[in-house]
């Protein structure tokens, strides 16, 4: 016994007859099929994960010398402030980190209510001899004053010197990374 099946597929109409020959081995590989062992997948995923910290702790040693100037004066009065400072070339200026021994020491102890730091061999030694050296500071009144600038009082004052500065530069900081990297196939 025969049986005439049609189906359309892709615009296109086709029969099919199935016989029992043809019955038989569509039921025989679907037992196949429904008895042959389970199949799985499998899902492969793998994570790496870096973390780390990093302290950076330096410190330097600066001198510097030169000149200042500064001054204010009402306008009724005129300042004049100068300064000239001429090291001799034969001078020495020396910042040391190592002690006698070229060692240096830092102790730094941070807590909740301050901190304390206690420094070994660090050695400045300055021999500036100076060449030349003019300082002055100078208020007088202005000329041609108005008649109500002539009224106003005249208050002024300025400055004029050689300044030296050692600078002891401390920095310390903290920074922490993590990385991540998934992959899944």
């Amino acid at each position: 016994m025969a049986k005439r099946f049609s189906t359309e597929w892709g615009g296109t109409l086709r029969s099919y007859i199935v016989t029992k020959s043809n019955l038989k081995f569509i039921l025989i590989l679907n037992l196949c099929l429904w008895l042959c062992p389970n199949s799985f997948s499998q899902i492969s995923s793998q994570q790496q994960q870096n973390a780390g910290s990093k302290e950076n702790f330096s410190y330097s040693l600066t001198s510097q010398y030169g000149v200042q100037t500064s001054g204010s004066a009402t306008a009724n009065m005129v300042l004049d402030n100068r300064a000239l400072l001429i090291i001799a070339p034969n001078s020495t200026i020396t910042n040391k980190i190592g002690g006698s021994d070229g060692k240096s020491s830092v102790n730094f102890d941070s807590t909740s209510t301050g901190a304390n730091l206690n420094i070994n061999g660090l050695t400045g030694q300055n021999n500036w001899i100076i060449q030349q050296a003019e300082f002055s500071s100078t208020l007088k009144t202005a000329d041609n004053l108005t008649s109500d600038q002539q009224k106003m009082n005249q208050l002024g004052n300025g400055s004029a010197l050689g300044v030296h500065t050692t600078t002891l530069n401390i920095e310390k900081s903290n920074s922490s990374f993590q990385t991540v990297f998934n992959q899944s196939f």
